[in-house]
């Protein structure tokens, strides 16, 4: 199979997705809730957010999350992420304040998980559940459509 927009279309369409609904919008909005019903609110793809519909967003692997991807996320990802979004504001657009401020949080949170700081230390026994926003890791979208960011 070649990709191509009708195959991407198909897909979208095969897991229930309306038409005229972009991969980026799916992947934004639906995704995860999709995939916490199929795996029974055990994903093992993390929606990592600043809590803003436009802001940073991106989906991690659970499986392949170890120290150096979590540096890469937070340091590189997240870091490009902010370093735009400085730019837009500087250049007054509109948004860019708090697309900033919501990144350079959702950084800080990040940098506590990879210093392994209580409450975000995600790798000692009796953590938190993966869908518990103090543990780090994902929040869960719920049966209304709402979702919490990394809090």
């Amino acid at each position: 199979m070649v990709w191509s927009a009708s195959v991407e279309g198909k897909l979208l369409t095969d897991v229930g997705v309306k038409p005229g609904t972009s991969l980026d919008d799916w992947l934004r909005n639906q995704f995860f809730e999709q995939h916490c019903k199929r795996f029974h609110n055990r994903p093992f793809v993390w929606h990592r957010w600043d809590g803003r519909k436009d802001g940073f967003a991106c989906p991690v692997n659970y499986h392949n999350l170890d120290h150096k991807r979590l540096e890469t996320l937070t340091y590189s990802n997240v870091q490009d992420w902010i370093t735009a979004q400085a730019a837009a504001a500087k250049s007054s657009q509109t948004g860019a304040n708090p697309r900033l401020r919501a990144a350079q949080e959702l950084q800080d949170k990040l940098k506590f998980i990879l210093a392994g700081e209580p409450p975000y230390d995600i790798s000692s026994a009796g953590s938190p559940s993966p869908s518990s926003p103090s543990a780090g890791t994902p929040t869960s979208t719920t049966a209304s459509g709402s979702t919490s960011a990394l809090s």
